[in-house]
């Protein structure tokens, strides 16, 4: 589970559950028809905060592996290019790759 996921979520359902209090907050003062409706609002933004969060931890948990941090579908090709060391398999060097030797230290 990649955690950046689950935390991108968590500002989007705060500010979902924020809304949804001011919501009740401001239904529970208002009377018939209005009060209904701001309940129900009011719930609604509860539940979507709620499903932000359960969202985000299938999409941590079951989604693809980009979705999981990995910069893409061509990181494994990155990381062999670049840093072969880092990768596991590293690539053949070519036979007319110069070879260096190492410097003599200095005095």
């Amino acid at each position: 589970m990649h955690p950046l996921l689950v935390l991108g979520a968590l500002f989007p359902a705060t500010a979902l559950a924020v809304l949804g209090f001011f919501t009740l907050f401001a239904a529970e003062r208002s009377a018939g028809r209005m009060r209904r409706i701001g309940n129900a609002l009011g719930v609604w933004l509860f539940m979507l905060a709620a499903l932000t969060i359960l969202a985000s931890l299938t999409a941590a948990l079951f989604g693809p592996a980009q979705w999981g941090g990995r910069m893409g579908p061509y990181h494994d090709q990155m990381m062999r290019t670049y840093h072969p060391g880092w990768a596991g398999q590293t690539l053949p060097v070519p036979a007319s790759a110069p070879t260096t030797a190492p410097a003599a230290p200095q005095k």
